[in-house]
């Protein structure tokens, strides 16, 4: 069983009751992720734990990451991909320093903590005044609106995509498409609200609930 746990620092867990407005203030949830590591000691054979610098630290390009495993056959065929696709010294030793500062590292999350729940809570306005749903997520960077009520009847992928491009070339904001992340059914799209600041991001959804509200509703 492999455990992806790239996302496991980004829990915010938007306000649903009272006891979450509370803690999504300070952003310091009381539903913070709780790690497979955690939960076993030691980690069994079968379980492997992978996590990520990407998400967390914006630091994608640098493609570094973490695999946690006590199984020696797995450890052993890893450790053979390493020597031609090892990151580079520069970039092991920024991130080590980052690590050998945990203080750092812990008022970060907190600031990356409230920062999320800000931004999606932004999002989530947004959409409430324009009566476009959205699914509340309790961690991520992202979170998905439900635009089926945009979509012809019947409504396919490919209406999906003529309604992305639309909104595209319309507004210059790029949301993705459900189809790209396999939804099961054409409507969905996924807007990131993490990678620009709330005013901007208030820009970014304005023009786009504008649109929206120029085009027939389906349903």
């Amino acid at each position: 069983m492999v455990v992806d746990e790239v996302y496991s620092n980004t829990v915010f867990a938007p306000p649903s009751t009272e006891e979450n407005e509370n803690t999504t203030k300070t952003g310091e949830g009381k539903r913070g992720y709780k790690s497979v590591l955690n939960l076993y000691a030691p980690l069994p054979s079968h379980v492997h734990v992978c996590w990520g610098f990407s998400k967390i630290f914006g630091v994608a390009g640098w493609r570094v990451g973490v695999l946690v495993s006590e199984n020696s056959r797995v450890l052993d065929a890893v450790s053979s991909l390493l020597h031609p696709h090892e990151a580079s010294t520069d970039t092991l030793h920024g991130l080590a320093a980052l690590l050998e500062t945990p203080e750092f590292s812990r008022q970060f999350l907190r600031e990356l903590h409230i920062g999320l729940s800000r931004s999606f809570h932004v999002l989530a306005d947004f959409c409430a005044c324009a009566g476009v749903p959205v699914l509340s997520p309790e961690a991520g960077l992202y979170a998905l609106i439900d635009l089926r009520a945009y979509l012809p009847h019947p409504a396919g992928f490919e209406q999906e995509k003529c309604l992305w491009k639309q909104m595209l070339e319309a507004t210059n904001v790029n949301v993705t498409p459900g189809q790209m992340m396999h939804c099961g059914e054409a409507g969905w799209f996924r807007v990131c609200f993490a990678s620009q600041p709330p005013e901007v991001l208030s820009v970014a959804l304005q023009r786009l609930m504008v649109f929206l509200s120029s085009l027939p509703r389906a349903h």
